[in-house]
């Protein structure tokens, strides 16, 4: 326990460390970052003065920084952490125990090694792509059919509508008017001396219904302060933007990939003696493509250091969490609305003045049949 407790502990302090010298250095360039061994990316190794290896781990490195530029297109690309920490550990490390033990120490081995796992990464990452692809050309199906739809179903309400306002003209038949009929003046002249004879009542009983009222303005006054995002959820929204950096390069460099596969099938296919000009333009076409697709892929690395992110895996680490947080900002945001939004306090006051107006219609109704009654009596 105690060996273990030193290794948290000297972590930690590395941690710190780091972080503090980070804060002093001026040029991005010059950021330190600690190596983690448990992740998907391999350790680059030194190269010192009057090495006489110094070649060798020159191309020991490139191959492993070869494998880290894979690493980054596949979490842009959306394959797991998982999946890419599993492929390391059985076809990288597994594999390189295994060769020492059987063949020693050879760096050339080591090498024929990462590049196998380079395809089988690259072979995730192609599925992967396809399989957005995919989903994109279907939403763009479904949108492309909804429009037909939707353009389908105005021109039957329009035919609709026609037709409709056709047989309203013909159902139009001009009412009788009774010339003999006399106006009742008698209603419209006693009915506001009604009004005003039972004004009070109605006032009151208004007054009765709008006790409610105040109660539920002292609930809304009382509300609590509207949600505030963290410093992470506020962050989020341009940490969407730079990830949609890092899918336009990874697209492209998905389209260039497409281009050449093309170019490889036409050169295996360019067969026969007087070829022999348009095979060599093919690979030149070929190599120039492949040099194109080596940059765009360290692009990748170079987008998020823009941003102070020392690999496109810490980037994900937080984009990830500030999506988290950011959703339960827009949950908490909802909730509030729910109980304290507009739209409750406007749906409550229309309930009032509907409670009022309709408190209103039965004080006159009352006053009516009251009226009625009256005259009843006077008559008898």
């Amino acid at each position: 326990m105690k060996g273990v407790t030193v290794d948290i502990v000297d972590g930690a302090v590395k941690v710190f460390c780091t972080d503090l010298i980070n804060q002093m250095v001026i040029d991005d360039k010059d950021r330190f970052s600690i190596f983690d061994k448990n992740g998907p990316y391999l350790a680059t190794k030194k190269v010192g003065k009057n090495n006489p290896k110094a070649e060798e781990i020159k191309e020991d490195n490139e191959i492993r920084m070869e494998w880290n530029r894979t690493v980054d297109r596949a979490l842009v690309s959306g394959v797991p952490d998982t999946e890419i920490l599993e492929l390391k550990k059985t076809e990288i490390t597994d594999r390189v125990k295994e060769s020492v033990e059987q063949n020693g120490q050879k760096p050339e081995l080591f090498g024929e090694i990462v590049r196998a796992a380079i395809l089988l990464l690259e072979l995730l990452i192609a599925k992967a792509m396809q399989k957005v692809m995919d989903i994109a050309e279907k939403v763009i199906r479904n949108a492309v059919d909804g429009i037909k739809e939707t353009s389908r179903e105005t021109e039957n309400c329009i035919h609709a509508g026609d037709t409709l306002a056709v047989q309203s003209e013909r159902k139009k038949i001009p009412f009788p008017i009774n010339p003999h009929r006399k106006p009742d003046m008698q209603k419209n002249t006693e009915y506001p001396a009604v009004v005003s004879t039972g004004k009070e009542s109605i006032i009151k009983k208004i007054k009765t219904e709008q006790n409610p009222v105040p109660t539920e303005t002292e609930q809304i006054a009382e509300r609590p302060p509207y949600p505030r995002p963290s410093v992470l959820a506020s962050k989020y929204p341009s940490l969407q933007e730079i990830e949609g950096r890092l899918k336009e390069q990874n697209k492209a460099i998905f389209g260039r990939e497409k281009k050449g596969d093309e170019l490889k099938k036409e050169l295996s296919g360019c067969t026969g003696i007087f070829k022999g000009g348009r095979r060599k333009e093919l690979q030149q076409e070929m190599d120039h493509l492949d040099n194109q697709i080596s940059n765009m892929k360290k692009r990748l690395s170079f987008i998020v250091k823009e941003y102070h992110f020392d690999s496109v895996q810490a980037f994900y680490k937080e984009l990830n969490a500030a999506k988290k947080e950011n959703q339960d900002y827009e949950t908490a945001c909802a909730e509030y609305e729910k109980i304290y939004g507009e739209k409750v306090v406007d749906a409550r006051s229309v309930r009032n003045r509907l409670r009022q107006k309709e408190q209103i219609v039965k004080e006159k109704e009352t006053s009516r049949a009251h009226q009625s009654r009256q005259k009843d009596k006077g008559a008898r």
